[in-house]
């Protein structure tokens, strides 16, 4: 039972055992094959720790071995290819591998490396962990190949030297999916490693069971947290519903809808429709793209729908005028609606700068500070072209060039790359009426997803970007706003019942201000924090302990959540139909190192050998 296999020679009372055609039969199973393959790698590991452990040459061999896993790991490809790649370099005549009876390319050493090379990584994370001053915690759901659902969990945080950074945690399984369960599992993780109490933040998407008012993951963590919880409903997940709402109060989009999907179940099942339009566009000069399929559940699909749909016109108008199939013809005919292809138009430009926004809001370390201006830039330019409306309109560049070409303006017959419009006059007042409406309503939505937060607001003060350049006007710039943000933080904090220490002080973090701004104004050329801040660290930090602990709390708040989504992409490109028997904690060793180690070059593979020729490690083959 050393290697924990089970089967009917190996249970609670057997009754067969003692047979000798038992164990003839036994000794055939697979299970007792695999255990005396287990058993032979336990002693191969037992005998390069008695005799082996301070010889160089095997160091190197050991090193060689898991510099081969990591690249495995890095390039997200299976470990059964392990000893192939070990062959490889043997070939290549490297001095680092030896040639021998023990040469760890199995599948359990080459399991042991990987372990061992993902516990380097998160040492690393987990310390600086330890040492921050706070941090943010982002977490989603996901659900793999095999349906199994799993908790990506990634933290944000400045450590102690001033560096903001945003790591990969773990993925562990959740085999509850309720609040409660979720957030037992973040307490137990963060207890493990005694940093819960520097929880100061908590960002996901918006999921009932994540922002529930009364009982979702957040407000549970609130009540255990030491200190106040500032809890983020992702702002790309804002953007991207904000978007699909707009979409609800439009009575034309659901025309356009239809005609997109047309347009791609036209080409998707025909090899010889995709290989038409690919010659065309390469005839025409025009960019080789695909019409591409519409995800709703994808952030923003539409845009890349939309793009390779205007930029294919000129080849789509060509095919479907040559068709001779109904669809070919059904589709020309709506192809050469004046209002279809104004309406499509519209839909690229205005789609283009809320594009623009969610590439910005997916960004990674996302400050506070640039969060509102880059909102409402795009509200004042979807405002600018498409709502402020007077005599000199111009709309957005594609669908105005689009106008100016057709003219459609008293004219009885209007053309379009050689193609007759259908066209009444009718067709333009309610095409600048649907526009009108839908522009509107994503900048209804727009604002009623990104309010206005006091506190963030005030946060702005601490980045000295927002300063003002003369003297006279930063000697108060900021009072009101500081007292806005001490007063979140001043109510005592307790936890068990215990009264806990202020995480700064803030009678001192007031004193400190004025000298501060004045210190930054002077001594650094920069403005930019991620300049500033560990110049401050390691220059200042016994002048603005409490100022400096305030920042390094302001800017380990996430605001989104799309650091999971790129996790949840990397889990499925490891676990994969061919590697679907995956089991988690494998799973999470394998995303750690894909995600957060660094250049193989890099990598402190002595660390690593430490850490694996240390006996008690090997409890696998205890």
């Amino acid at each position: 039972m050393r290697h924990k296999k089970k089967n009917k020679f190996a249970t609670e009372g057997a009754t067969n055992i003692s047979r000798k055609s038992a164990i003839k039969e036994h000794i055939n199973t697979e299970d007792h094959k695999d255990t005396e393959k287990l058993e032979k790698a336990r002693i191969q590991m037992e005998l390069l720790q008695k005799e082996h452990f301070s010889s160089n040459a095997n160091t190197n061999h050991i090193i060689g071995i898991m510099r081969a896993v990591y690249f495995l790991a890095k390039k997200n490809l299976p470990l059964k290819l392990l000893p192939s790649i070990v062959e490889l370099i043997k070939e290549s005549n490297s001095p680092n591998l030896l040639n021998g009876t023990i040469t760890y390319t199995n599948h359990i050493s080459g399991h042991e490396f990987l372990e061992v090379i993902s516990d380097t990584i998160k040492e690393e994370i987990w310390d600086e962990l330890s040492n921050v001053t706070a941090f943010g915690v982002m977490i989603d759901e996901s659900t793999d190949i095999t349906t199994t659902k799993h908790l990506d969990i990634y933290a944000s945080y400045v450590t102690k030297k001033g560096i903001l950074k945003t790591r990969f945690l773990c993925i562990v399984l959740l085999t509850s999916c309720n609040a409660e369960g979720i957030t037992k599992v973040l307490v137990d993780i963060f207890e493990k490693r005694k940093i819960l109490s520097k929880l100061v933040a908590f960002a996901s998407d918006g999921a009932s069971v994540m922002l529930g008012k009364n009982e979702g993951v957040a407000v549970k963590l609130s009540r255990i947290c030491t200190y106040p919880l500032i809890v983020n409903h992702c702002v790309a997940h804002r953007l991207a519903l904000a978007c699909k709402d707009a979409k609800k109060e439009l009575r034309f989009y659901e025309e356009i809808e239809s005609l997109v999907r047309k347009f791609y179940n036209y080409f998707k099942n025909s090899c010889s429709h995709i290989q038409q339009l690919q010659e065309i566009q390469s005839l025409l000069d025009d960019p080789i793209l695909k019409i591409k399929k519409l995800y709703e559940i994808r952030w923003l699909a539409w845009y890349d729908v939309i793009k390779n749909i205007c930029n294919s016109i000129p080849a789509l108008l060509r095919i479907f005028k040559e068709s001779k199939n109904k669809d070919g013809r059904e589709l020309y005919e709506r192809l050469t609606s004046w209002r279809i292809l104004a309406f499509l138009y519209y839909f690229y430009d205005i789609l283009e700068h809320v594009t623009q926004l969610s590439k910005f809001l997916q960004k990674r370390n996302l400050k506070f500070s640039d969060i509102d201006p880059m909102i409402q830039v795009t509200i004042n330019s979807i405002q600018k072209e498409y709502i402020l409306l007077d005599q000199k309109q111009r709309f957005g560049q594609k669908v105005q060039t689009f106008i100016d070409e057709t003219n459609p303006f008293g004219n009885s017959s209007i053309k379009y790359m050689n193609n007759d419009l259908s066209f009444i006059e009718q067709d333009y007042d309610d095409f600048t009426i649907d526009i009108l409406e839908y522009s509107t309503s994503i900048v209804n939505e727009l604002q009623q997803r990104f309010p206005t937060r006091q506190l963030f607001t005030s946060m702005k003060i601490l980045n000295p970007r927002e300063w003002p350049k003369e003297s006279q006007e930063l000697l108060w710039f900021g009072d009101n706003e500081l007292e806005n943000i001490l007063k979140y933080y001043e109510c005592p904090n307790f936890h068990n019942n215990i009264q806990l220490p202020a995480i700064f002080d803030i009678n001192k973090c007031r004193e400190e201000w004025a000298r501060f701004k004045m210190i930054i104004t002077n001594n650094f050329a920069s403005n930019d924090i991620e300049v500033i801040l560990p110049l401050l660290i390691e220059d200042y930090i016994d002048v603005f302990p409490n100022i400096i602990k305030l920042i390094q709390i302001a800017y380990c708040i996430p605001f989104s959540s799309v650091e999971c989504e790129r996790g949840f992409s990397r889990q499925n490109k490891i676990k994969t139909k061919d590697r679907n028997s995956l089991a988690t904690n494998t799973l999470d060793m394998l995303m750690c190192i894909s995600l957060e180690g660094p250049e193989s070059k890099e990598f402190n593979y002595n660390r690593a050998y430490t850490i694996w020729s240390n006996p008690k490690r090997h409890t696998g083959f205890k």
